[in-house]
């Protein structure tokens, strides 16, 4: 009766560690999901440039030089001498061709597949505070378009939670705010899926 009665604890408390586990585990895999699911849409095209190499081989080059013994005052003792010299130079050029990929800026941003966000003029970074999207968006056409918002710089400020969306900017001030009388640049237009 005791085996029984052991054996029946041991399996309630291993149980209950893997349902522990389990639930910690997907709520960890819950707070990463949103961030996962950030995607962009980048356009690339891919065009053909014809460059010219140049072709290495060996130049030689015949020089004559005069050599002296030193034994008579008159130089007369002096031979001219020819010597041959070996070089690396370019004998000819080829022409390659190379493919070059050029990609754009991401035009949008897609949140969830239930949020777009329209990032062309802006350059974005994305974290995710509370279960929460939080991205900061500085603007390319008054700042240096990196990402990261300084004093002067127009910035914007979305914290997005599923479908609800909340916008913030900032110019001349250190803070994110609703609405910044010096922020005159055409704010991140947003689709939200209905």
């Amino acid at each position: 009766m005791k085996k029984v009665v052991l054996s029946i604890l041991t399996i309630l408390v291993l149980s209950s560690i893997i349902v522990l586990g389990y639930q910690t585990m997907s709520k960890t895999e819950m707070l990463s999901t949103k961030l996962k699911s950030v995607s962009s849409a980048v356009d690339c095209k891919y065009t053909d440039q014809i460059e010219y190499e140049d072709v290495v081989g060996n130049c030689t080059q015949t020089i004559t030089v005069l050599e002296c013994d030193n034994t008579t005052k008159d130089n007369s003792s002096c031979i001219n001498k020819t010597q041959e010299y070996v070089f690396p130079c370019v004998v000819d050029k080829k022409e390659v061709t190379k493919t070059k990929k050029e990609c754009s800026k991401p035009k949008y941003h897609l949140i969830n597949d239930k949020v777009k966000v329209l990032t062309s003029d802006y350059a974005c970074s994305e974290t995710e505070e509370d279960g929460k999207v939080i991205m900061i968006c500085d603007s390319k056409k008054d700042g240096n378009g990196d990402g990261v918002c300084k004093s002067g710089e127009s910035c914007m400020k979305l914290i997005i939670d599923g479908k609800d969306v909340k916008k913030y900017e900032k110019n001349s001030r250190e803070n994110f705010v609703e609405s910044d009388s010096s922020f005159f640049l055409e704010k991140i237009p947003v689709e939200v899926e209905k």
